[in-house]
Order: structure tokens, then C-alpha cells, then sequence
């Protein structure tokens, strides 16, 4: 089977490659392996972590012999000195520890294999990481294998930013906060009285995919990413149109509404229609996903809705205020269900798709907004 990814010839007799790791035995299958796209080029993606999901403080014993040198004559990045080749590649500081390896292992392999010679900033000093070799071909194996270990690392990292449309306007938290009202009043007692199950009004919203980027580089990286999406597939999609989102109807994530986790209102595009917003949505997902910038889910594609109460709320109070996370796992929303089910939260006009960051608010009680771009109409 020839196999090629990014211009690098994978060549077995079998149609799964078996490599081993300190801890584990990873089976990939190579006619359907994850690819991931790095600065417009495609990389396969093996997974390699420990017993606690971790990624390995060592690389997997990838049988690079097997993997033919790639043709960098297009990579603008690796340039010709007076004393060989050289390349210059951001890299955030939280990933050098992998590229690094236990004692230097991983690095020493790395250059061994490759012939290059790496140079990788302290901790403390930010720049990029320094790759020279005698010939370019060196450099660009290097460049390659950083690539593909700093992606592996990134997505072990926890998630820093998500990607949202608010659901802020006014009409919707009057609305959202006397159903807040009407749930304790009326179905209190099936809920145990917990209003921190609720979603706080000032951070309504609808997730399209959460991020980890790293540095400031990362998030100039996402900002332009979701600018080129926009200009290239959304607002052809829209056609001189808004985004607009109708808050109606309440549902439910698991099969069993006496134990719930998350209870979530459903939205409605009236405007361009609701298959125009889910294709919207999955093509920005599909294109972070791809950069290495966003967190692979499942393959059915976004699932846009608003959450309205959700146990991991009520966790996160009990664990800062009694240590114990784990005392509520699920909520009864049958009478919920059945008293509201058709509730209507009201309207939103979406002006805007926002890079939004965990645990920092901005001045109206919303996520602070890292980066955005405008959704526009004639």
C-alpha cells in the first residue's frame, strides 16, 4: 500500500502499521488514519499516550527508514546560508518539553536521524526554534517531525478559548433569567433547589468548537484563520444576509431525562435557513480542526445549541466551595421538560463570530473576546 501524506511515501505490505511505545501498543490503520493540516501541508497523526492520557515523554519507534525524505522545494521557510541551510519555526514554549525528551532523548534521536541541528530557546526567552543542517532536505525532515510532535503535544494541553456566537441581547436574558425563576418556583423540588446548575445570563452563547492556543502567536494564527473562513466560504453562504437565531424549545443530551447532565435550549436560523448555519458552523470547525488549533469531536459535526443548566456548573461550585466534585452527576429534568419544553427564549442577531476565553470575562459579565470577525450585510 502507497500511502502519501504532505509528500511523504509510506510504504508496507499490510494495511495496519503496529509501532510500539513505552506503555501501550497503538494499532493505526493507514487507509483511514486522523490527518491534520500544518501551514497548508497534511500530516498523519499518531496517537501516543500513557496510561493517564498523557503523551509519552519519548517518541514513538516509528520506523523513519520507511518514510522517503519529502520534497521541500515549495517551503519559503527553510533558506540557504553561506554554511548549509536554515529554518526558523514558532513553536510555543508550553511544547518544548516534547520535542525535548526525557534527558534529551527525543532531541538527540532527532537530530541524529536527520542530520540537522537544533536550537531551542530557554523556557523563560520567547523566539523560534532554530534548525540548521547541511543540506535542505535535513532541515525539512527536522521541520516535519517538530511539526508532528508539537501538534501531538498541543492537543494534550487544556483547552484555552472556544469559538462562539453570543445569545447576549437583551430580550433573551429577561427571558432566560424568569425561566430561571419559573424552574425554582415550580420544579424546585426535582432539582434540589440548585441554581448553580443554571448558566450565568451574561454568558449565554452557542459553541462551535473549543481551541487551545498557547501564546500570542497561536491566537494571531486563529484570528486569521477564522478571517480567511469567513471571506472565502461564509459570506458567499450568507448572500448579503445575517445570522439570525431563534432561542426556542428545551432538550436534553443523554437518552434518560431523569438523569441529566446537560439541558440545552434549541436554536433556528429563519434567515438563510438552518442548513446554511450547520454547514457555516462545520466548515470553521472542519478548518481549526485541520490547523491542529481545535480539538477533534465526533464526525457528525457540530451540534449547535445554547446550555441553559449543566451539572459541571454545579460541580465546579462544590468543588471550590467543599472540594467535593463529584456530589452531583446528573439532575432530574422530566418536570422541567414537561412544564417548558416549548419555552421561547427570544431572538438573537448574530453580528459577529468570536474567539472567546475560558475563565476571563469582559466588562459585560461575556467571555473576553481574543479575536473576531464581523458577519456583514449590504
Amino acid at each position: 500500500i502507497n500511502a502519501e501524506y504532505r509528500g511523504i511515501h509510506v510504504h508496507s505490505c499490510n494495511a495496519v502499521v503496529t509501532y510500539r511505545t513505552d506503555l501501550s501498543e497503538v494499532i493505526m490503520d493507514v487507509l483511514r488514519p486522523q490527518l491534520v493540516w500544518i501551514e497548508g501541508r497534511c500530516y498523519r497523526r499518531n496517537p501516543t499516550r500513557d496510561h493517564q492520557g498523557k503523551i509519552t515523554d519519548h517518541q514513538p519507534s516509528i520506523d523513519w527508514n520507511n518514510v522517503e525524505d519529502e520534497c521541500c522545494d515549495d517551503d519559503p521557510s527553510i533558506k540557504e546560508t553561506s554554511t548549509g541551510w536554515r529554518c526558523e519555526l514558532d513553536v510555543p514554549s508550553q511544547l518544548y518539553g516534547y520535542i525535548i525528551g526525557k534527558r534529551r532523548e527525543n532531541i538527540n534521536k532527532l537530530e541524529s536521524e536527520t542530520g540537522s541541528s537544533l536550537k531551542i530557546p530557554q523556557q523563560e526567552h520567547r523566539g523560534p526554534i532554530i534548525i540548521t543542517g547541511a543540506t535542505k532536505v535535513s532541515v525539512s525532515s527536522a521541520k516535519t517531525r517538530i511539526e508532528l510532535i508539537a501538534d501531538r503535544g498541543r492537543q494534550l494541553q487544556n483547552r484555552t478559548h472556544f469559538i462562539s456566537l453570543r445569545l447576549t441581547r437583551d430580550e433573551i436574558k429577561y427571558n432566560y433569567r424568569e425561566f430561571i425563576d419559573d424552574v425554582m418556583r415550580n420544579c424546585g423540588e426535582s432539582i434540589k433547589h440548585e441554581s448553580g446548575l443554571f448558566q450565568n445570563a451574561d454568558k449565554l452563547h452557542l459553541t462551535i468548537g473549543a481551541l487551545i492556543l498557547l501564546d500570542e502567536s497561536d491566537i494571531d494564527k486563529a484570528i486569521d484563520l477564522l478571517t480567511s473562513i469567513y471571506n472565502q466560504y461564509i459570506e458567499p453562504l450568507l448572500n448579503n444576509q445575517l445570522f439570525i437565531i431563534d432561542v426556542e424549545g428545551l432538550e436534553y443530551m443523554n437518552d434518560d431525562p431523569s438523569q441529566v447532565n446537560v439541558l440545552y435550549a434549541k436554536v433556528q436560523c429563519p434567515t438563510v435557513g438552518n442548513s446554511i448555519l450547520q454547514r457555516s458552523v462545520d466548515i470553521i470547525a472542519e478548518q481549526f480542526i485541520s490547523s491542529g488549533l481545535m480539538r477533534k469531536g465526533n464526525d457528525l459535526g457540530v451540534k449547535l445549541h445554547a446550555t441553559v443548566m449543566n451539572t459541571t456548573f454545579l460541580k465546579r461550585k462544590c468543588s471550590s466551595e467543599t472540594g467535593d466534585s463529584d456530589k452531583y452527576k446528573y439532575f432530574d429534568a422530566r418536570e422541567i421538560l414537561n412544564k417548558f419544553k416549548d419555552y421561547k427564549f427570544g431572538r438573537q442577531i448574530i453580528n459577529g463570530i468570536e474567539i472567546s476565553q475560558f475563565g476571563k470575562p469582559d466588562n459585560n459579565g461575556y467571555y473576553h473576546c481574543a479575536g473576531s470577525v464581523e458577519t456583514k450585510s449590504q
